[in-house]
């Protein structure tokens, strides 16, 4: 994994997560997030969300051509809809409106 693959916004969440957590990140548009933290051996695994088909396609593509498709999971959801109790340790809800997180929270 590149190293700069990350905005500067999207790293200082990254340096927020907890080492050894497994990730949802709701939101995930191009999987960067997962992928970055996944690929740094940061997270274990990941589930990366999205309400939205077009950004999730490709979530797909950036896994698969980092070769961690085995460890992060790509799920279209509304919000934490198909997210369940127990499956993730952390979750990242970012890039988008306070009314929208508060609805999704």
């Amino acid at each position: 994994m590149a190293p700069n693959i990350l905005s500067e916004r999207l790293q200082m969440l990254a340096d927020m997560v907890t080492p050894g957590n497994r990730l949802v990140d709701v939101g995930c548009d191009h999987g960067y997030l997962s992928i970055s933290l996944v690929g740094a051996g940061i997270c274990p695994g990941a589930i990366a969300m999205d309400v939205r088909e077009g950004p999730l396609a490709a979530a797909k593509v950036h896994i698969a051509e980092t070769g961690l498709e085995d460890y992060i999971e790509v799920r279209l959801s509304d919000g934490l809809a198909e997210c369940w109790p127990g499956e993730a340790d952390t979750l990242v809800c970012a890039g988008m409106g306070g009314r929208l997180m508060e609805r999704i929270l």
